[in-house]
């Protein structure tokens, strides 16, 4: 049941995309066909799911700011069936979807058995279900992170998640992740058999063999390729959109290949890393200069360029709009771009969330030394399973690409892209370990783009003869190898008791979830730690009961908009 839902789900994701390209290009009722054109050198239909979730997510954030989202989830749902609708009158030809059979079958059905045996997150319960809960609950609520400073680290993938709510169990929210691993590995695949643009061809045949040496290594494996986390965590959509955002930009910034359809695309993927995440900022890096090269290319004047990306500017706004009303900040929680006029403004909650999210684990001013420092580090959580595995996976493909490449020697390389690529790494490598004490799995993105470091000089790279020919067969085999390995052992377990039922993704207590954190109910009371959620572990699941009126805060209604305010 739950391997038949996920695979109607994606499909849904991938009619939904297809039928707002056909509107985008006015080709609902004429014979115009799109899913054979290519964009960034591959077939448009691949990101049809992205461009799904990249709408969804917007449409229910700004929805949001006057409307509660369960008050809308039926219109919602029907104009998402019209979108759909829109596939039959411009029928697609399935001839024309190159891997069909991967893409909406052998990978999803491979996918969904991680919905088994999965469970809630300590973020979850922390902030993730709370903030969702706000969305469908109420509209935009000014002040909302005075009640738990996390509310204030929103994220649009919460508006997503809110649609998705099934009662009690939220494995519909799981399965937002999982089309997201299936674009990825279809994105890959169709680089590596279609694309012409070797940077990303080679790039992704890389990425292919690092997911799979994820399964093996020190303590079992763990690379830093993005493994599923817990429901309701959502590192990995980031870390793998931010890798494809850059290696998209850098690939069209060395080939200095720029036109307009992939310059709005590419907006739009770098907003929405930024609105998935505060370090989705990054991406900023490359993008300027992908700017700077299309206005110097397209010989364009600034104000020029400015209009072509009126609505991703103004979507922009609104989120940063949407962070002044909810924390006082324009980018929480960054103390100094808080505005302290605001009767809203907390300086506690927002100094608390600066505290623990802006830190590093090495500095020059600890009384201990640099070595010493790197050990406390390295022996945290699985710092050194990723750190060693990391290694053991870079040298594995670089000795790979020793055997299967070679160098032509037939253009002639300057130091520029280098610079570009190996500067950008640099500046992603210092954003990630000056915050969240450099948590691996906050460097998701950075691993996978670590892999491209090795094909900067591509337009000399060559695939030796001997296996060329079978390049497309490994890389099929690879990916099905490594799709199998993303499901942990402890789903495949339960898939084989659940197989025909639909996959429960409860409440913690709930069953044999083994969520750490805890199998009793809560007591709901007011929290020790001054400025969060109201039971002992400062954990809610069940959001109904963290109610504003156990924290000494003041909260109005008066007006369109609520709100929580710090005596």
């Amino acid at each position: 049941m739950t391997q038949l839902l996920f695979i109607f789900f994606n499909l849904i994701f991938f009619m939904v995309g297809r039928g707002l390209v056909l509107i985008a290009n006015k080709s609902v009722f004429n014979n115009r066909k799109f899913d054979d054109k290519e964009i960034f050198g591959t077939h448009y239909y691949v990101f049809y799911p992205l461009f799904t979730i990249i709408f969804l997510s917007n449409l229910v954030f700004i929805l949001n700011f006057f409307f509660p989202i369960k008050n809308l989830i039926v219109p919602i749902f029907l104009f998402i069936f019209l979108i759909v609708s829109i596939n039959f009158f411009n029928r697609p030809i399935l001839k024309n979807f190159k891997l069909k059979i991967y893409t909406f079958f052998v990978f999803p059905l491979l996918l969904s058995i991680s919905a088994h045996g999965i469970w809630l997150g300590w973020d979850t319960g922390l902030y993730h279900l709370q903030s969702q809960a706000w969305i469908r609950e109420s509209n935009l609520v000014i002040g909302l992170s005075n009640l738990n400073v996390w509310l204030g680290w929103s994220s649009i993938y919460e508006y997503l998640s809110s649609l998705f709510w099934l009662n009690e169990n939220y494995v519909l929210i799981h399965f937002l992740k999982l089309v997201i691993y299936n674009f990825l590995f279809i994105y890959l695949l169709h680089n590596i058999l279609f694309n012409k643009n070797n940077f990303l061809k080679f790039s992704s045949l890389a990425i292919l063999l690092y997911s799979i040496l994820d399964n093996f290594g020190y303590l079992g494996g763990g690379n830093g390729f993005p493994g599923l986390l817990t429901v309701g965590k959502f590192d990995e959509v980031l870390g793998i959109l931010l890798y494809i955002t850059s290696a998209l930009l850098l690939a069209r910034i060395f080939e200095e290949k720029y036109n307009l359809n992939e310059f709005l695309i590419l907006i739009y993927f770098s907003l929405f890393c930024f609105q998935l995440k505060q370090n989705g900022v990054t991406v900023i890096f490359p993008l300027l200069i992908y700017i700077f090269g299309y206005i110097k290319k397209k010989e364009i004047t600034f104000l020029n360029m400015l209009n072509f990306i009126k609505l991703p500017i103004i979507l922009a706004l609104l989120w940063i709009t949407k962070n002044i009303l909810v924390t006082s900040c324009l980018f929480y929680p960054v103390s100094f771009t808080c505005i302290n006029y605001f009767d809203w403004y907390g300086i506690d909650t927002n100094y608390a969330a600066e505290g623990w999210l802006v830190k590093a684990p090495i500095t020059f001013g600890s009384d201990k030394t640099i070595s010493e420092q790197f050990l406390i580090w390295l022996n945290e959580s699985k710092h050194k399973q990723y750190f060693y595995n990391f290694l053991l996976s870079f040298i594995a493909i670089y000795i790979t690409n020793k055997i299967f490449l070679y160098k032509s020697n037939t253009k002639k390389q300057g130091p520029r892209n280098k610079l570009i690529l190996f500067s950008y790494f640099i500046f992603l490598f210092s954003f990630w370990f000056n915050s969240n004490g450099a948590n691996p799995r906050y460097g998701f993105g950075i691993w996978l783009l670590a892999m491209t470091l090795f094909y900067v000089d591509y337009e000399n790279i060559e695939i030796r003869p001997f296996i060329k020919k079978y390049i497309g067969y490994i890389a099929i085999i690879t990916a099905i190898i490594s799709i199998t390995g993303i499901p942990r052992i402890y789903s495949y377990q339960a898939s084989n008791d659940n197989i025909l039922y639909l996959s429960e993704i409860g409440n913690p207590w709930e069953g044999d979830n083994k969520s750490f954190a805890g199998l009793k109910r809560p007591t709901y009371i007011e929290s020790k730690y001054g400025f969060g959620v109201f039971t002992e572990s400062a954990l809610c699941w069940e959001v109904i009961k963290c109610h504003h009126i156990d924290k000494k805060i003041i909260f109005l209604e008066e007006g369109f908009f609520s709100k929580f305010l710090i005596p």
